[in-house]
C-alpha cells in the first residue's frame, strides 16, 4: 500500500474543513464593507450585489469540490481496506474474490471491480447503487467535468456524507471506518 493512500483523509476531517470555510464565507457575507475596500481581499472594488454573485457561485463550486474529497475519502478507505483483506489472507469470499482481482494500478486495483465485489456479496441495495452514482459524479468532478455527467446525481456535501454513511453501514466484515457526521 501506497503511504499516501494510509494518509488520505477521512470524511470528518473533510467536513470539519468545509464547516470552517462555510464559516469564513458567512463573516464575509455579513461584513461585506470590509471584504470589498480591502486591497488585499478577493472582493476588493465589488459591488455588494456582485459580492453576493460571487459569494454564491464561491459556495457552490466549495460544495462540489468537498463532495469530490469525501467520496475520494471513501475510495481510499476501500483501497486500505482491499490491501488490508490481501495482507491477512483470510478464507473469506470477499477476500478470495478480491485476490483474483487484475493489479491495475498502484494503489492495487480499479474501483469498479472492486465495487462490483461488494455488490455480489451484499447484493444489488439501494445504498451500494447510490455509492456508485456518487463515485460516478465524483470521477467528472474530478477530470474537469469535460463531459455530461452521466451520474444523474449533484449531492451537497451533507447528502454525499449520507450515502457514503449508509454504503459503509451496509458492508459486512468491513473494519470501523470514521463514517461521516459520526
Amino acid at each position: 500500500m501506497n503511504a499516501a493512500l494510509a494518509e488520505a483523509p477521512t470524511p470528518n476531517f473533510v467536513l470539519a474543513n468545509y464547516r470552517r470555510a462555510l464559516a469564513a464565507l458567512r463573516v464575509v457575507e455579513r461584513t461585506p464593507r470590509a471584504a470589498t475596500t480591502d486591497p488585499a481581499s478577493p472582493y476588493f472594488g465589488l459591488a455588494e450585489h456582485e459580492l453576493v454573485k460571487d459569494l454564491r457561485a464561491t459556495r457552490e463550486e466549495l460544495d462540489q469540490q468537498v463532495v469530490m474529497m469525501l467520496v475520494a475519502s471513501a475510495e481510499a478507505a476501500l483501497m486500505r481496506d482491499y490491501h488490508r483483506r490481501l495482507a491477512r489472507r483470510e478464507k473469506t469470499g470477499v477476500r478470495l474474490a478480491m485476490k483474483d482481482l487484475p493489479v491495475d494500478t498502484r494503489d492495487g486495483v480499479k474501483l469498479g471491480p472492486l465495487l462490483r465485489i461488494w455488490y455480489e456479496q451484499t447484493g444489488n441495495t439501494k445504498e451500494l447503487t447510490r455509492m456508485r452514482l456518487l463515485v460516478s459524479h465524483r470521477h467528472w468532478l474530478a477530470h474537469g467535468r469535460r463531459w455530461a455527467d452521466k451520474s444523474g446525481i449533484r449531492p451537497d456535501p451533507a447528502e454525499a456524507a449520507g450515502i457514503i454513511r449508509e454504503f459503509f453501514l451496509r458492508l459486512p466484515d468491513f473494519p470501523a471506518v470514521e463514517l461521516p457526521g459520526s
